[in-house]
């Protein structure tokens, strides 16, 4: 009798370990420096920021994400032939939402990839969607 409560117990583990809830929530600094290990230079902005909405209608222009709670964002430099010289363009964003129902790739975006983990969508421009995939594999 121990031996099946202790096998018991052991596939009950097993199966917390591998089943991974795709509900999980994840938060916007948890994503940033999994984005900084892979490469991104990329700062964390709170939807109390003036700046929040421009930046979430930068990357998903006209639609309104409901349930934002942060933007992980992270620019280039692109050189130009004007005396200004660089611009900032912008390469990788991640919305995270207060629940990961509200998160979603159905939106539009004008970076291209999308990757969506919990309650995180990650748009970013295709030469580096590797980097940013194998980033949000490692956000916990």
């Amino acid at each position: 009798m121990r031996l099946l409560g202790s096998t018991a117990l052991v596939l009950c583990l097993f199966c917390l370990a591998g089943c991974r809830d795709d509900s999980e929530t994840l938060n916007a600094n948890d994503v940033a420096q999994a984005l900084r290990t892979h490469g991104f230079g990329v700062g964390v902005h709170s939807s109390r920021d003036s700046d929040f909405a421009a930046l979430v209608d930068e990357a998903f222009p006209g639609t309104v994400q409901k349930g934002a709670v942060s933007v992980v964002a992270g620019r280039v430099p692109v050189l130009h032939s004007t005396p200004a010289g660089y611009t900032p363009k912008l390469l990788v964003e991640a919305v995270v939402f207060e629940h990961a129902e509200q998160a979603s790739c159905s939106v539009p975006n004008v970076l291209g990839s999308c990757l969506r983990k919990g309650n995180v969508v990650l748009v970013v421009r295709a030469p580096r969607e590797a980097a940013a995939h194998r980033a949000l594999d490692d956000v916990n």
